[in-house]
C-alpha cells in the first residue's frame, strides 16, 4: 500500500547514473534500446518496439503508472556521457499488483558494466525509505543467471519457481535489522 500523494524524489542519483521519470522527449532514445530483440530475450511475452509508436505506448504506459502511483520505470541515463543507457524502476506486477515489481533494462552495449546492481539498489532505498512497502519482488526467467545474481547481490532471496521463471523478493528491514547493519557502536559514539 502506498501512502496518497506520497512519492519517490526526483531525481535519483548514484555513482555513475541519473534515473529520473520518463518524458515524451525520450522516445526516440530509449527505442534504439526497446527495438533490439536481445534486450527482450529473458523476459516472457514481451517482444521488442517494431516501431517508434509501439515504443511511445510503452513510454506512456510508465508515465501513466508514475502519475497513478508515484513511480514507475524511470529513463536510466549515464552522468558521464549524458547517453540514455536503459531503464529500471517499480511497477505493479503484471500492471495490476498487488505485489510491486522491480524490474530494469540496458542497451546491450551497457551490459557487464554493474548497471543493474546499482539502478536495483537505488531503488530499493528510494521505495523503502519513501513508500510504505514491506515487500518488492523481482522475476526472471530462470535460465537468465546475470539477473539472478543481481537479484541476489542486493538482498533478494528466491522465493518460487514460476514456469520458466523465479521469483525474488526483499522485505523492508526492521528498525532492529537497520541498527545492527550499522554494526556495534563503541561507547565513545553515546557521549
Amino acid at each position: 500500500m502506498i501512502a496518497d500523494g506520497v512519492t519517490i524524489p526526483v531525481p535519483i542519483e548514484t555513482r555513475r547514473l541519473l534515473l529520473r521519470p520518463f518524458t515524451p522527449g525520450d522516445i526516440e532514445q530509449i527505442h534504439y534500446i526497446y527495438s533490439d530483440p536481445a534486450v527482450w530475450t529473458h523476459i516472457d511475452g514481451v517482444e521488442a518496439s517494431r516501431s517508434l509508436t509501439e515504443t511511445r505506448r510503452r513510454v506512456d504506459r510508465f508515465i501513466t503508472c508514475q502519475r497513478q502511483h508515484g513511480y514507475s520505470f524511470w529513463a536510466v541515463r549515464e552522468k558521464r556521457t549524458g547517453e540514455l543507457v536503459g531503464d529500471g524502476g517499480l511497477i505493479p506486477r503484471v500492471w495490476r499488483g498487488p505485489e510491486i515489481e522491480l524490474g530494469y533494462r540496458f542497451a546491450r552495449s551497457h551490459w557487464g558494466q554493474g548497471f543493474a546492481t546499482e539502478v536495483a539498489t537505488a531503488w530499493l532505498s528510494a521505495a523503502f525509505e519513501h513508500l510504505e512497502l514491506e515487500r518488492i519482488v523481482a522475476v526472471a526467467r530462470a535460465d537468465h543467471l546475470a539477473s539472478r545474481r543481481v537479484m541476489e547481490r542486493i538482498g533478494m532471496t528466491l522465493e518460487a519457481f514460476e514456469g520458466a521463471d523465479v521469483v525474488y523478493a526483499i522485505r523492508r528491514a526492521t528498525p532492529h535489522q537497520r541498527e545492527a547493519a550499522r554494526g556495534p557502536r563503541s561507547p565513545m559514539s553515546d557521549q
